[in-house]
């Protein structure tokens, strides 16, 4: 007689199991595994397994990430695996890896994947492809080597002076720092004092995440690269100064869309009260920065299974339930819009536009001045 299926975070007796799961899925699974428990903030609820009769059927694995939006930080839930045996549908495993994060107060879940998939558990695109070829000037006299924890000091204000105007980067303390280096391909590039200047994060055939001092140094980050390393593009924001520094030296940026069906970065809201709160500091900033500054009032989301008012007073943004009156209403409003809306993809403006929120004309310029719009960075 078979049992019903159990989801749960797994437990120490499931380690030999686990590792047999997830080599089973891949060749580099021992190393993800080891990598996912030696996370910073890692606890045992983010590993996650279904069993039946005694048998893992499947597993996912989640990291605890922190975002920078703006003077906001978001505490999200990147689902950086799904591992589903032949008999378990993902949609299963997907909506316990949701009650996860928001168990765990992670209002946000990340996962990458083809937006048509993940559309119905609520995940949209938040991020445009940003790339660039690496320049062709290339110097071998200027020389990368690896980086070592020695430089994890000297390449955490690097990245805090290239992704500080950057919304959407990751928010790291150094003990995240320290199991980055670890986890990444990353070089540095010395002056001739044996300072560090800059670093890049090489990831296949491209630079992924790069810091430089200055735009001199992030010419000279360019050309050592194109000489030292397999890298052939940048996949970098469109305002980072390495990006900068390439269309300086006559490359070309593209800025496009992903599709449905391809591969690409989502997010969806798993507690919209805990993201809005989250996210306040932020949306206080820019009402404060607008023509709309000193506004005062009430706007309501209304979802299908939800109704949250975020009501802004004295310059403070304050997030109650739905069921008081409202100035401003944001009217069958689909979670995966939303999320865009909160990390400034789409405008409230386009949304409405395509039909994924109602609301009045006069109130688009004041929702549109509230929350960011900062996608091509």
């Amino acid at each position: 007689m078979a049992h019903e299926r159990i989801l749960r975070a797994a437990t120490s007796d499931d380690a030999v199991a686990l590792r047999v799961l997830l080599t089973s899925h891949s060749a580099t699974a021992e190393f993800a595994l080891a990598r996912h428990l030696a996370q910073p903030r890692y606890r045992p609820a983010l590993t996650r397994v279904v069993e039946q009769n005694g048998e893992l059927l499947g597993a996912a694995l989640i990291s605890h990430r922190r975002l920078r939006l703006g003077l906001a930080t978001i505490e999200s839930g990147a689902i950086d695996a799904l591992l589903l045996g032949p008999d378990l549908p993902r949609d299963e495993l997907l909506g316990d890896c949701v009650g996860t994060c928001y168990d765990e107060g992670l209002p946000l879940a990340l996962i990458s994947g083809a937006a048509n998939e993940f559309a119905a558990a609520g995940f949209a695109r938040y991020q445009f492809a940003v790339r660039s070829r690496l320049p062709a000037n290339r110097n071998a006299n200027l020389r990368l080597r690896a980086a070592t924890p020695a430089d994890v000091s000297d390449i955490a204000a690097l990245y805090e002076a290239s992704y500080r105007h950057i919304s959407l980067a990751e928010s790291r303390v150094m003990p995240d720092w320290h199991a980055w280096l670890h986890n990444n391909a990353v070089v540095v590039l010395e002056d001739s004092r044996q300072r560090v200047g800059a670093y890049a994060v090489l990831y296949d055939d491209g630079v992924v995440e790069a810091g430089a001092a200055d735009s001199g140094t992030a010419r000279e980050l360019l050309s050592a690269l194109g000489a030292a390393s397999t890298a052939q593009h940048l996949a970098l924001p469109g305002i980072h100064s390495v990006t900068q520094a390439a269309l300086q030296l006559g490359r070309r940026v593209q800025v496009r869309g992903y599709n449905d069906a391809e591969h690409a970065p989502l997010a969806g809201i798993v507690d919209l009260p805990g993201l809005l709160g989250q996210i306040s500091p932020e949306l206080e900033r820019r009402l404060a920065l607008s023509r709309y500054a000193g506004w005062e009032g009430s706007l309501r989301f209304e979802l299908a299974a939800e109704r949250v008012t975020l009501v802004f007073a004295q310059g403070r943004a304050t997030v109650f339930d739905g069921t008081r009156p409202a100035d401003i209403r944001l009217r069958q409003v689909e979670l995966p819009a939303l999320a865009q809306l909160c990390l400034g993809y789409r405008t409230a403006a386009d949304l409405r536009a395509t039909g994924e929120l109602r609301c009045d004309d006069t109130v688009l310029g004041l929702i549109d001045a509230i929350f960011p719009n900062i996608a091509l960075c």
